[in-house]
């Protein structure tokens, strides 16, 4: 069998993958699978996609396992102080319209928990919490405007 593929490559009836083509092949089918991932990220801040990744599943596993209220909400707060924190530290996004619209919806997902803890603290009315959360709702409807 193996002097019959040695006749077969010698002859040029089977070819050989070039090393090199084969890592570019796979390096493009990377990018094209998780590509998405880093589109609008910095090269020197290729680890912010996966911050994102473990920021949702850390409030998943915060939704799903802490049943007290206020524990939950400023757990979430903490994690959006340090997400809010990140994005203006390390500036990951690619231009300066990604950073603010980024930065802009940190500060409205601080804010908007703030005021979830704020109204489970009875430090506010249901008819104020009511009013912010429209507001809250509006202001978030105005990077797709």
């Amino acid at each position: 069998l193996y002097k019959g593929l040695e006749l077969l490559i010698r002859r040029g009836e089977w070819e050989q993958e070039d090393h090199h083509e084969r890592k570019d092949m796979i390096h493009t089918k990377f990018l094209d699978r998780y590509g998405s991932l880093f589109d609008h990220y910095h090269r020197r801040s290729w680890w912010f996609g996966f911050w994102n990744l473990l920021r949702s599943l850390m409030i998943g596993i915060i939704l799903s396992g802490v049943s007290n209220p206020r524990a939950n909400a400023g757990s979430i707060l903490g994690i959006g102080v340090l997400d809010t924190t990140i994005m203006l530290i390390f500036h990951p996004d690619g231009n300066w319209v990604d950073f603010l619209m980024n930065a802009y919806r940190t500060f409205l997902n601080v804010a908007m928990v703030a005021s979830v803890l704020a109204q489970i603290d009875d430090s506010m009315s249901q008819g104020a919490f009511s009013n912010l959360f429209l507001v809250f709702s509006m202001l978030s409807m105005v990077p797709m405007i």
